[in-house]
């Protein structure tokens, strides 16, 4: 707990205190002690060691730890009914944006597929240059049925 004896708040029971403008005021013993007890009760929520370069929030996920961390942010995405993931657009514009890289998709792409990475999917390649492929492109919607054609003539 914080040492607040060399509290600003003078010991005298009242004592006058001059503001930003030069008016004085006397500030009732009272109102110290309301001062005093406020400062003492937030000390309780500061780091005993003094300020801190970053914060670190709760873990919201403190219930799962028993689980992976890919389980725990799914199970977590469940419970709280929320999309524990960005969506597969926002990481492609991530990519796009340079602030996820070609090297580290095709490192993670690779790790993740392990063995299988080689093979083969019909005639489109192998299973890592298709699913890398598929992360780079956004996909295509097809047109609408109330678009009646008008995609042939690229009206719509």
């Amino acid at each position: 707990m914080r040492d607040t004896s060399s509290s600003v708040v003078s010991s005298d029971p009242s004592f006058s205190t001059t503001s930003s403008t030069g008016l004085k005021s006397q500030v009732s013993a009272e109102t110290v002690d309301r001062i005093k007890h406020a400062i003492e009760h937030a000390t309780h929520y500061l780091p005993s060691q003094g300020p801190i370069s970053i914060f670190v929030h709760h873990n919201t996920l403190h219930s799962f730890e028993d689980l992976p961390f890919e389980e725990a942010v799914l199970a977590g995405g469940a419970m709280y009914d929320c999309q524990p993931y960005l969506s597969e657009g926002r990481y492609r514009e991530a990519l796009r944006r340079g602030r996820i890289t070609l090297d580290e998709l095709r490192d993670v792409l690779l790790d993740d597929l392990g063995d299988e990475a080689d093979d083969l999917v019909a005639s489109f390649g192998t299973l890592y240059t298709l699913r890398l492929s598929m992360l780079q492109m956004p996909p295509h919607e097809a047109p609408t049925p109330s678009c009646n054609g008008c995609w042939r003539n690229r009206i719509c």
